[in-house]
């Protein structure tokens, strides 16, 4: 009698039906965590602040607009400021859309990781430092 008094089917199916559905939603949310957890590329992080920072005083990016795109209605909207965002542009299309590099051999002594990484770190700090005013 599996410890259960008076178990007819009716009750196991019950307890069948429960456990299912215990399981099914420990399933679920945990693949469910799993997918909200995944991190977002740090460039695309940092290029987000940038646009918040830019929205903040009345420039904010458009849906579909792309970053060429953006920096030419920021360059319209103002120009000076257009002037200090231009080079942060570049560097996010540049470590965004750069194709990648291939391994190197440990033999030949070069790695590209570096650049990479430090070009990342500039971009994130000079994204950190840029102050906005409207004018």
């Amino acid at each position: 009698n599996l410890g259960m008094p008076n178990v007819d089917w009716t009750m196991m199916v019950r307890w069948l039906i429960i456990g299912v559905l215990i399981t099914s939603s420990s399933v679920g949310l945990f693949l469910l965590l799993r997918i909200y957890r995944t991190r977002k590329d740090p460039v695309v992080v940092a290029y987000e602040r940038l646009c918040a920072k830019l929205a903040k005083i009345g420039i904010s990016r458009e849906p579909t607009e792309g970053p060429l795109d953006f920096l030419q209605r920021v360059e319209t909207i103002q120009p000076a400021l257009g002037a200090q965002v231009r080079p942060l542009i570049d560097a996010y299309i540049a470590l965004r859309y750069a194709a990648p590099r291939p391994p190197t051999s440990a033999a030949s002594g070069e790695t590209s990781a570096p650049s990479s990484a430090s070009g990342l770190r500039q971009f994130i700090a000079a994204i950190r430092r840029l102050r906005v005013v409207k004018e």
